[in-house]
Protein backbone atom coordinates (compact mmCIF):
# COMPACT_ATOMS: atom_id res chain seq x y z
CA UNK A 1 0.00 0.00 0.00
CA UNK A 2 1.34 3.46 -0.91
CA UNK A 3 0.70 6.41 1.35
CA UNK A 4 -0.87 9.32 -0.47
CA UNK A 5 -0.69 11.86 2.34
CA UNK A 6 2.28 12.80 4.45
CA UNK A 7 2.29 14.14 7.96
CA UNK A 8 2.89 17.91 7.94
CA UNK A 9 6.22 18.99 9.32
CA UNK A 10 6.11 20.91 12.57
CA UNK A 11 7.38 24.49 12.70
CA UNK A 12 10.11 23.44 15.14
CA UNK A 13 11.39 20.77 12.76
CA UNK A 14 11.48 23.23 9.85
CA UNK A 15 13.34 25.87 11.87
CA UNK A 16 15.93 23.33 13.01
CA UNK A 17 16.68 22.25 9.45
CA UNK A 18 17.12 25.76 8.01
CA UNK A 19 20.41 26.66 9.76
CA UNK A 20 21.98 23.38 8.68
CA UNK A 21 20.97 23.92 5.08
CA UNK A 22 21.98 27.58 4.98
CA UNK A 23 25.36 26.86 6.61
CA UNK A 24 25.97 24.12 4.03
CA UNK A 25 25.10 26.52 1.21
CA UNK A 26 27.43 29.16 2.66
CA UNK A 27 30.21 26.56 2.94
CA UNK A 28 29.77 25.53 -0.70
CA UNK A 29 29.65 29.14 -1.86
CA UNK A 30 32.76 29.96 0.11
CA UNK A 31 34.67 27.13 -1.59
CA UNK A 32 33.33 27.89 -5.07
CA UNK A 33 35.76 29.05 -7.73
CA UNK A 34 34.45 31.89 -9.89
CA UNK A 35 34.28 31.85 -13.67
CA UNK A 36 36.64 34.07 -15.68
CA UNK A 37 33.74 36.42 -16.40
CA UNK A 38 32.90 36.72 -12.68
CA UNK A 39 36.55 37.33 -11.79
CA UNK A 40 36.76 39.93 -14.57
CA UNK A 41 33.74 41.76 -13.20
CA UNK A 42 35.33 41.93 -9.74
CA UNK A 43 38.61 43.13 -11.29
CA UNK A 44 36.72 45.82 -13.23
CA UNK A 45 35.18 47.10 -9.98
CA UNK A 46 38.54 47.28 -8.19
CA UNK A 47 39.87 50.58 -9.64
CA UNK A 48 36.46 52.18 -9.09
CA UNK A 49 36.44 51.35 -5.35
CA UNK A 50 36.08 54.44 -3.18
CA UNK A 51 37.26 53.16 0.21
CA UNK A 52 40.09 50.99 1.47
CA UNK A 53 37.53 48.61 2.96
CA UNK A 54 35.88 48.14 -0.44
CA UNK A 55 39.27 47.52 -2.07
CA UNK A 56 40.09 44.91 0.58
CA UNK A 57 36.70 43.22 0.12
CA UNK A 58 37.13 43.05 -3.66
CA UNK A 59 40.71 41.76 -3.45
CA UNK A 60 39.60 39.10 -0.97
CA UNK A 61 36.70 38.10 -3.23
CA UNK A 62 39.05 37.84 -6.22
CA UNK A 63 41.50 35.65 -4.28
CA UNK A 64 38.73 33.38 -2.95
CA UNK A 65 37.15 33.22 -6.39
CA UNK A 66 40.42 32.31 -8.08
CA UNK A 67 41.68 29.69 -5.62
CA UNK A 68 38.33 28.49 -4.30
CA UNK A 69 39.11 28.90 -0.63
CA UNK A 70 41.64 30.63 1.57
Amino acid sequence: MIATKTKPESKAARSRSKPVISSEIRRLQKNKKLSPAELGELARQLPEAKTKAEVARLRDAIMRGFYGTL
